[in-house]
């Protein structure tokens, strides 16, 4: 498994693309929630963090508190901060309900 994912690291930053920042990595990464059949959880908890959580923070940063374009970017990092969480949580709890 390491040396595949080796392998895959040095194809992909040979043609100037870091592996991890496309949709392909999103996919890989949503295994595990298939395999135990548990996909609409991190639905819910992926539309929870990344519309209203990412989108509300953004706006509130950027134009209530004038911070511009640096709140708009804050705004979505925090989001995604706050989906890795969500969904990082589910998974541990989801495999130590299935164990």
């Amino acid at each position: 498994m390491a040396l595949s994912s080796v392998a895959s690291n040095q194809a992909t930053l040979t043609v100037g693309v870091p592996e991890g920042c496309s949709w392909q990595e999103n996919c890989r990464r949503s295994s595990p929630y298939r395999g135990l059949k548990d996909v609409r959880v991190r639905m819910i908890l992926a539309l929870i963090a990344y519309w209203p959580i990412r989108f509300f923070l953004a706006w509130a940063l950027a134009f209530p508190l004038g911070l511009g374009g640096i709140g708009i970017w804050l705004g979505f990092l925090i989001g995604l901060f706050t989906a890795a969480l969500m969904l990082c949580a589910s998974f541990y709890i989801l495999m130590r309900r299935e164990v």
